[in-house]
């Protein structure tokens, strides 16, 4: 006769894998009659403007897109 094996299942199997990090940190939100953020890319430092459903490079006075020093700790 063949009864169901009532064994507990390896709890290395039943883990879920590690989630990523996500790529992008939102850093400023205002809001006014609409939101706009300002999002950095946590892999390149590089930050972005979002407004009303678009997305363009944050620059600077000169021109040259802000940039953030990424550290272990600034991606938490």
């Amino acid at each position: 006769m063949g009864f169901i094996n009532d064994k507990k299942k390896d709890t290395k199997e039943t883990k879920k894998p590690k989630k990523p990090e996500p790529r992008f940190k939102k850093v400023y939100s205002q809001y006014d009659w609409n939101e706009i953020s300002i999002i950095v890319d946590t892999k390149t430092g590089v930050n972005y403007l979002v407004f009303d459903g678009h997305i363009t490079t944050l620059l600077d006075a000169d021109g040259k897109p802000v940039v953030t020093m990424i550290t272990e700790d600034s991606k938490k």
